[in-house]
């Protein structure tokens, strides 16, 4: 039976940590942006 399963527990593996990453840059880049649109929006509001 692991020998059946190894062979596709890896992949998995990858899968999971590719999804991971994904979502994580994901998340980063959307925290940035939020982040630099609140900068652009208070820098508006300075400016007026």
């Amino acid at each position: 039976m692991t020998d059946a399963r190894s062979p596709l527990s890896l992949p998995v593996d990858k899968l999971f940590s590719l999804l991971e990453s994904t979502i994580y840059q994901n998340l980063i880049h959307c925290q940035r942006s939020i982040y630099s649109d609140e900068l652009v929006f208070h820098g508006g509001l300075l400016y007026r």
